[in-house]
This record gives C-alpha cells, structure tokens and sequence, in this order.
C-alpha cells in the first residue's frame, strides 16, 4: 500500500493556466506541478493502491495517456467562451509568478457535496506518509 512505502517527496508549482493545452474554451483554472521522477512514481504507485482498495480508478487510461499534474483552483460556473478564455490567459500571462516548491507528506480523498448553492468538502481518508510503519492509517 502506498502510504506503507511512500517517503515524503517535494513538488514545484511553476506556472497557473486557465484550460488545458489546445483547449479552446477553459474552465479550469489551476497551477502547474513540474513533471519529475518522483511525482510520476507517486502518480503510478497511487493508480495501483486505488485498485488494492478496491476503489475505482478515475480515467486510468486517459490520466497515464496525457497525464497533467496540476491543482485545481477553480472552476467555472458555466460554459465560457473562447474570448473570456483568451482574456483571462493573457491577463495570466501579466502575473509575475515565481516557483514554489513544498514538501508533500500524505494525501486525502475529499468528498465534494454541492447543495443549496453550498459546496462542502469532507475528508474520507487521510494517507499520511511516514517513516514509522506503526502509524496506524486514519479513515473517517
């Protein structure tokens, strides 16, 4: 299982898009991680324990085929149009961002409810990365 092996490892944010490569009409706005080793090992060794679990993998074989480590900031609400898309990436392109990088120690799966114009988010599992295997695993 993932969080039995898995050591603590850095990730680096290096730029924020709004859509995907040849996405004409975006509606995604996120930070993009720096595709190294480490971050592909964890990506494979997490597609692995997801069906140890037996959980669904979500879209395997596109996620592997043009795999886009990012964070997701924020979504549209609606479908936008290709100049609202081409305005907001240019005003991207105004920001001076610089990299960051952080130390990743464990990951949870969130669940996101939206209910009377009201999204709540709730931790189902928490997967702490550790040195010291008798940590027990929390799940809520």
């Amino acid at each position: 299982m993932i969080t039995r092996t898995q050591q603590p490892f850095n990730i680096t944010i290096d730029r924020l898009s709004f859509g995907f490569p040849a996405q004409n009409i975006a509606s995604l706005l996120y930070y993009n991680l720096v595709d190294d080793y480490d971050l592909r090992d964890f990506t494979l060794n997490l597609h692995n324990s997801l069906k140890t679990l037996g959980l669904n993998d979500i879209k395997r074989k596109k996620d592997h085929a043009k795999l886009i480590h990012h964070l997701s900031i924020a979504r549209t609400k609606h479908d936008m149009s290709r100049s609202f898309t081409k305005e907001v990436n240019e005003f991207i392109s105004t920001l001076n961002i610089k990299p960051i990088t952080f130390e990743v120690q464990g990951i949870q799966i969130v669940s996101s409810i939206f209910k009377n114009n009201k999204t709540t988010y709730n931790i189902l599992v928490e997967f702490p990365f550790h040195i010291d295997h008798s940590i027990p695993i929390q799940v809520k």
